[in-house]
């Protein structure tokens, strides 16, 4: 079961702390019913490194205390990681970002692929022309494929 904690910076009700963090996992696990969650991520970054590390210090201690198995992040650009893994304490599992033949960073997945990080994919055809033909149609599935 995975759930997304919200920054408080970004809906004006606080900072980014890891106390906030900490409430936010064990609200999540109370309101589930559950004695676990399988992954928590940020539903998308602070507006301070200092805030994205607070939020990932809290993250880990949710961790430690047994409230999740794992932790992550989404939107998420190479410096943003850079930043929470500079602390030495970890790296997400997850970096869970919009991606599609229409929209993507490759810098960012290239980073998360040399760090380990799973590069996890929403949105798969916002912003995508469907005639383009770069698409392939097999079924009823659309697979990208690469320029000639």
């Amino acid at each position: 079961m995975t759930t997304k904690i919200a920054p408080a910076d970004r809906n004006g009700t606080g900072s980014c702390t890891a106390a906030a963090t900490i409430a936010a996992v064990k609200a999540d696990v109370a309101a589930l019913d559950v004695g676990a969650l399988d992954l928590v991520l940020l539903h998308f970054p602070c507006n301070t490194d200092a805030g994205n590390q607070a939020v990932w210090e809290g993250l880990l201690q949710a961790k430690q205390l047994g409230l999740t198995r794992s932790i992550g992040v989404s939107h998420f650009t190479q410096a943003q990681l850079e930043s929470i893994i500079s602390l030495g304490k970890g790296r997400p599992a997850v970096n869970q970002c919009a991606l599609s033949v229409g929209n993507h960073d490759d810098a960012t997945i290239k980073y998360c692929k040399a760090q380990g990080i799973v590069y996890e994919a929403f949105s798969a055809l916002k912003s995508v022309d469907l005639k383009d033909k770069r698409l392939v149609v097999r079924g009823s599935a659309f697979i990208p494929t690469r320029r000639p």
